[in-house]
């Protein structure tokens, strides 16, 4: 799977700055050894399908996470104003 331009762009929209330990982190826990730069050329466009994965897995839970955070602070925003 490679990774088009379009998806880096939503990709790193969520990605935290130290995303490339976090993958090779879960990777290693599955027995798989990549270099944090392979991550970072996965990102760019290199195909490695199970980096990508991992990309995108982490991607979205940080996008939940934001979504929740500014979920809350929108409501505690209505509180103070009230």
């Amino acid at each position: 799977m490679k990774i088009t331009k379009a998806l880096r762009k939503e990709l790193e929209k969520y990605l935290p700055k130290n995303y490339r330990k976090i993958i090779v982190d879960r990777l290693a826990e599955k027995g798989i050894t990549v270099h944090p730069n392979t991550v970072r050329n996965t990102l760019i466009g290199n195909d490695n399908l199970e980096v990508a994965i991992q990309l995108v897995k982490l991607s979205n839970e940080e996008k939940v996470k934001y979504e929740k955070l500014h979920i809350e602070f929108e409501n505690l925003k209505q509180l103070t104003t009230a």
